[in-house]
């Protein structure tokens, strides 16, 4: 029953949005207790289809990138909780992704995750803020370096978020 009722949010999320949406759940864990605390944003271009745990910590991205993936290790995080992903260009927002956590989260990654689609240049400023319940969280800049030229003139794709459930 509870995990039908998970499936059953997802496909809604997946038909009101056009972005790809993916919620991995696994087994229902244990109460939270305590605070909620939360890591770093490690930026990666792979993450764990499973785990969503970064598979590589990159600093700087060429203009040939297709995924950027912002992910922070959460714990003791409540059902209910939002957490938004803002993406930020030369300090104006480029893509948002808000979602709110379906179960309590003991000790996870959650990612939010952009594709640029050739839209990154070198000298562009760009920043990810996480924010909790409304609240920044954390902040990560990074650059991008010289590359061959690619496709220009097509708007960035916000994908959505994912969350691992242990």
């Amino acid at each position: 029953m509870y995990r039908s009722t998970v499936l059953a949010l997802i496909a809604l999320l997946a038909l009101s949005t056009a972005c790809r949406v993916e919620f991995n759940v696994g087994k229902r864990q244990a109460a939270v207790h305590g605070d909620p605390s939360f890591g770093s944003v490690v930026l990666s271009t792979r993450i764990d289809p499973v785990s969503k745990e970064p598979l590589d910590n990159v600093q700087m991205f060429d203009m040939q990138t297709q995924t950027i993936n912002a992910t922070i290790n959460v714990k003791n995080v409540k059902a209910g909780a939002t957490f938004r992903f803002q993406w930020k260009k030369g300090g104006q927002d480029a893509g948002a992704i808000v979602m709110t956590i379906p179960i309590d989260l003991i000790d996870n990654w959650v990612a939010g995750t952009i594709e640029p689609n050739g839209t990154i240049v070198p000298g562009d400023d760009w920043s990810i803020e996480v924010l909790f319940n409304g609240t920044m969280i954390a902040t990560k800049t990074f650059e991008v370096a010289e590359a061959p030229p690619s496709t220009r003139g097509r708007d960035s794709r916000v994908a959505a978020p994912d969350v691992l459930t242990n």
